[in-house]
């Protein structure tokens, strides 16, 4: 397809020319070559709509490089009228969705909304949030969908104050936000509530502009404060607290008044069942705090209180499996078709290093030689190669952020950055011949890139589209008390199995393979990887050979570990030990790859997994878990 001619600046960020004709010249561009050679288009987000118009929350699972994000845009520019919401995850997606948009039905209908809007625009939000509700298309990132007052963003006020037709989110977003306070802000906001009314909570009415003063009650009739805290400036305070802002404002009335429903929701639900039962004329104000048993709650997409919401992401049906609040649309249209090669860097995995306590700098040196050596070798086979890796060597505790499933880096020596230093030292000379010049920043200069597991850039981006081969340096993996977590918040029932699944599908379909005529893809993974895993993940993405046969690297017939992995798939969510228990069963028993059941004589299950004592009790965990995986193991 034939690229568009941006201007950027100096940092290759996009120049936007609102004027006449360059709007005129972008609109002609995205007519008669993106939309002419786009796999999706508007018709089909109608079909979901028609055949699914039941109102509620929706996952539409289109694959990388299908069009969503096209498909969307001729959608909202048919039907703007509607009111709509579009989401995505980062800034430059929103302004250059936002450029495409007017383009077509011009600036006086659609606003954008993100951190870096110029500062007039900031303020006059502020002071008057429904200068957002005055248009009929918002453009906002992820973050701010999750951050803000529903009412804010799901209300148009054209003509009368309605709700906006429909949120269309572009790639998963991190769907909930959590809200931790102290005991000092609770006594704060619990001084200040004299009543609350919960049968008055739902949906969100417009707040009435009365001076700023008695505006401190969020909602007339809804939330009542107390006299005394209104002369001590305590129910100002209150609303700071419960916005998460250190100032006074509209907008954040809006969002205390959002994030005290939830709040009121969250403490009404440690009171007993009979006080519960009699619960609508209940106040806060007797409640103690010891009786609250954590002090955090959940700003979440499952339970906004808005109309229709679709997700267009192509792994939902993974991350939000048998979710109870989300309907999974998943047409074979637009799944996915993978071509290439895949294979196994045997006796390499950054693991040994990687989690090893106290890792030393001479260690972390040698490392980085190796796995150097090792990426210069597949670059001499690739034309552009990227690197997937973990940021940093060890994951200490608290790591990862439960409101993404990501990582936050505490460890001062980096893996990626340290791998990338010693490129720009070795790398010139050792693909080129030629001595890297200064300090020369390595970017695909020498057709290498890299991104970490979770960094963002494993989702939605195109930057590493001229990537010819992948290779995935280091097992990946989070918490199992993140997926838990998430699966609280979202009803659903996603795996530890799933998330990797999901994460190494959409950081391959950042690679060649996206584009509008995809071409074969080399996929590498060093030997920390599960079989299992590699194995499932071949199947998501339907991979195949360049003639198109099954694409596979291992043989059912010898491999163990991969028999039992395909047929029990949640085999790998085991603990590594549990694993080797059962491969160990499975070595003596070949029929468990076919069959769900196992009746096993106490002497011959401790002769092959020995335990301290010969009694049964002692393998009731192996046996609980092993069921939970479908496999029945009975010990005669």
């Amino acid at each position: 397809m034939k690229q568009y001619s941006w201007k950027r600046n100096k940092k290759g960020e996009i120049i936007f020319d609102y004027t006449d004709a360059e709007l005129s010249k972008r609109k002609n561009y995205l007519k008669q070559v993106v939309d002419a050679n786009s796999k999706a288009n508007w018709r089909d987000i109608q079909d979901i709509i028609i055949y699914q118009s039941n109102p509620g929350k929706k996952v539409v699972c289109w694959g990388a490089g299908s069009g969503k994000t096209t498909a969307i845009r001729q959608y909202i520019t048919k039907n703007y009228k509607q009111g709509f919401v579009y989401a995505a995850r980062t800034i430059d997606e929103c302004n250059l969705f936002y450029y495409d948009l007017i383009a077509f039905i011009g600036e006086s209908r659609v606003v954008k909304w993100h951190s870096q809007i110029d500062k007039s625009t900031r303020e006059s939000i502020d002071r008057n949030p429904s200068y957002l509700m005055s248009r009929y298309v918002l453009v906002m990132t992820h973050e701010k969908l999750i951050q803000e007052s529903p009412y804010v963003y799901s209300t148009l006020s054209i003509s009368d104050s309605v709700q906006r037709e429909y949120i269309f989110v572009d790639e998963k977003p991190s769907f909930y936000k959590s809200h931790e306070f102290d005991e000092t802000s609770v006594a704060t906001i619990m001084n200040c509530v004299s009543e609350i009314k919960p049968d008055k909570l739902s949906g969100y009415k417009k707040i009435p502009a009365e001076n700023q003063q008695k505006a401190v009650k969020i909602l007339e009739g809804k939330l009542v404060l107390k006299e005394a805290c209104v002369e001590r400036n305590e129910a100002e305070t209150a609303v700071k607290i419960l916005s998460g802002s250190s100032e006074f404002s509209e907008i954040n009335r809006y969002r205390a008044y959002a994030n005290l429903k939830i709040f009121y929701d969250y403490v009404l639900n440690f009171r007993d069942t009979s006080e519960r039962e009699h619960s609508a004329q209940s106040t806060l104000s007797n409640l103690k705090f010891s009786e609250i048993a954590e002090l955090k709650f959940f700003h979440s997409l499952s339970t906004l209180d808005v109309p229709n919401i679709l997700i267009f992401d192509g792994t939902g049906d993974l991350i939000l499996r048998n979710s109870r609040v989300w309907q999974i649309i998943k047409p074979d249209k637009y799944s996915y078709n993978f071509k290439g090669t895949v294979g196994i860097l045997n006796q390499w995995s950054v693991e040994r290093t990687r989690t090893k306590d106290n890792v030393s700098e001479e260690e972390i040196n040698t490392a980085v030689i190796e796995i150097i050596d090792r990426i210069i070798e597949l670059k001499k086979k690739s034309d552009n190669l990227l690197v997937v890796i973990w940021k940093s060597f060890k994951p200490a505790e608290g790591e990862f952020i439960e409101e993404d499933i990501s990582n936050q880096y505490t460890k001062e020596l980096s893996l990626k950055e340290n791998l990338i230093e010693t490129l720009k030292k070795r790398i010139s000379k050792d693909l080129t011949g030629d001595e890297i010049v200064d300090d020369e920043i390595l970017k695909n200069d020498h057709g290498i890139m890299f991104t970490s597991y979770q960094s963002g850039k494993t989702r939605g981006t195109s930057e590493f589209s001229s990537a010819d081969s992948i290779v995935f340096f280091g097992k990946y993996f989070i918490p199992n008390s993140a997926i838990q977590l998430y699966n609280k918040v979202n009803f659903s029932e996603m795996t530890t199995f799933d998330n990797t699944i999901a994460e190494l599908t959409q950081t391959t379909y950042r690679t060649r393979i996206r584009s509008d005529d995809p071409k074969p893809v080399n996929i590498y993974f060093t030997d920390d990887w599960d079989l299992a895993v590699i194995d499932q993940f071949l199947k998501y993405i339907n991979a195949k050979t360049v003639d198109g046969d099954p694409l596979e690297i291992y043989d059912y017939t010898t491999n163990v570990e991969r028999k039992i992995g395909a047929k029990y798939p949640k085999f790998i969510d085991l603990r590594s030990n549990l694993r080797a228990d059962i491969i160990s069963l499975a070595q003596e028993y070949p029929s468990l790859a076919t069959t769900s059941k196992l009746k096993i004589p106490l002497d011959k299950i401790s002769t092959i997994i020995p335990r301290s004592k010969r009694k049964r009790d002692r393998y009731q965990t192996l046996i609980n878990r092993a069921k939970e995986c479908g496999l029945d193991i009975e010990i005669i």
